[in-house]
């Protein structure tokens, strides 16, 4: 992992306001990749997208299909997919991502979807403004073919819609960017996907003092929390090699701000207490810095707020 590197701004990357995960209860599969343990299908809502769900059919895995339960009926307005093997750049090359993909609702109907050949995380809106369902059935109807592998992987799927947990989510822009390496990009966005190891990490020449993060949530909300996973979530390991944030300036929109102490940064998602407020946005300016032993960049692998 090489961090000290530098881009522009980060880019606004649209997330829809109050459209949030909502909690899968359970996944089952068609198949499963069994000549190594670790692809099984409750990898896909395990909030890492280092761990995938690889279906074991022969050939490509057309017709393979996982399914996640909600537990229940709920409205979902939107499917995010991390498709492919996030592991790291070296196995997403090697092994197929789905191209299209059928989503099959409890009540009978589908609708398919066609991802880029990207490694990026891909948002599609569910026909009609959203679907009632107690379950989404992911079915592969094409891939993109690996360098190495014929087998095809699916990292990381979120079903969005208005989420009870009460996580407010916003879209996310920065003050800066570290530059993608072999490891992923530290763009804003992946600070608010509610994956634990994916970061922003800003790219100043510094050690992150001054640099913020902003969470925009499209319309007034009320909040009194903020969550954090203070620094770099992948693992222990490499949590302690970047910078972590001791002090944060979070302003609001209607001009008033707060500094959050933060006296332990932790390598778990951490909940603090704010004064109530209510903004529909939130700028978090580092103030104070715990230096890492390897990395002078500062990263936040997750920012989310509540009530």
């Amino acid at each position: 992992m090489s961090l000290r590197t530098w881009c522009a701004l980060g880019a606004l990357l649209p997330v829809t306001a109050l459209a949030g995960p909502l909690e899968i209860a359970s996944a089952t599969a068609s198949s499963t990749y069994s000549e190594q343990p670790g692809y099984d299908a409750d990898k896909v809502f395990d909030g890492k997208q280092g761990s995938s769900w690889v279906e074991g059919e022969s050939g490509s895995g057309l017709g393979a299909w996982i399914e996640l339960d909600l537990g229940g009926e709920k409205t979902v307005e939107q499917v995010r997919i991390w498709g492919g093997d996030w592991s790291s750049w070296e196995y997403w090359n090697r092994a197929n991502r789905p191209k299209e993909v059928e989503l099959k609702f409890s009540d009978g109907s589908a609708q398919v979807v066609t991802l880029k050949d990207e490694k990026v995380a891909q948002t599609f809106a569910i026909e009609g403004g959203g679907k009632k369902t107690s379950t989404v059935r992911l079915r592969l109807k094409s891939t993109y073919n690996g360098t190495t592998w014929f087998d095809t992987g699916i990292s990381e799927v979120q079903l969005l819609g208005a989420s009870k947990d009460g996580r407010i989510v916003g879209a996310a822009t920065a003050s800066s960017v570290a530059k993608e390496d072999g490891d992923g990009n530290y763009q804003p966005a992946n600070a608010v996907d509610g994956l634990v190891d994916s970061m922003w990490c800003e790219g100043d020449a510094g050690d992150g003092t001054g640099q913020w993060l902003a969470v925009d949530f499209g319309e007034p909300r009320t909040i009194s929390k903020v969550s954090l996973v203070d620094g770099i979530g992948s693992s222990m390991a490499l949590w302690f090699k970047a910078n972590q944030a001791t002090s944060l300036q979070l302003a609001y929109s209607d001009g008033s701000t707060h500094v959050l102490a933060i006296d332990r940064p932790s390598f778990r998602l951490t909940t603090y207490d704010l004064p109530q407020v209510i903004t529909s946005s939130v700028k978090l300016t580092v103030t104070g810095v715990k230096p890492g032993k390897e990395f002078n960049d500062l990263c936040l692998s997750e920012v989310s707020f509540a009530e």
